[in-house]
């Protein structure tokens, strides 16, 4: 039940601060300093919430993880846009522009609906982007824990 909870108040928190504008447009240090802000702060409610207390290299390695998985976020926008799916909505978002430019024998321009079709595009993207990094991050960190518990068993 807990870490349903760490994932809700970690979605809200990262979800949230991504979609604000002002974070769309910032350079990339702004966005850097935020996402690391974002992931420290995840880590800590949620090591908070499970464990009762807060270690920092915890959250290190959970800020590190979350830049990781980032980089693989980054990598898999790119292959669901160029994914049968995400051809076929990217062709909707230029056949919604067509409409709305009028060329288009089909439908009138008031019936372009190109940020609807952009909306389906995005979230498209979003949607697996957001799942593998979350699986890669969580992956990360599991196996750099993993590593941190066999060393002190071991003695090294």
């Amino acid at each position: 039940m807990t870490s349903i909870a760490v994932s809700a108040g970690a979605g809200a928190l990262s979800g949230g601060i991504s979609s604000l504008n002002q974070y769309k447009n910032a350079s990339r240090v702004a966005k850097l300093a935020v996402d690391v802000a974002t992931d420290a702060g995840v880590s800590a409610a949620g090591q908070g919430i499970k464990e009762g207390k807060v270690s920092l290299k915890s959250t290190l390695i959970d800020v590190g993880a979350g830049r990781l998985a980032a980089g693989i976020g980054k990598k898999l926008e790119k292959s669901a846009l160029n994914s049968s799916t995400g051809k076929k909505l990217t062709a909707a978002v230029n056949t919604e522009k067509n409409i709305a430019r009028g060329k288009s024998n089909v439908a009138s321009k008031a019936k372009a609906n190109v940020s609807g079709a952009t909306k389906k595009l995005e979230n498209y993207v979003a949607r697996r982007a957001s799942t593998a990094a979350t699986a890669a991050s969580g992956t990360a960190s599991t196996a750099v824990s993993k590593a941190t518990e066999k060393k002190k068993t071991t003695g090294q």
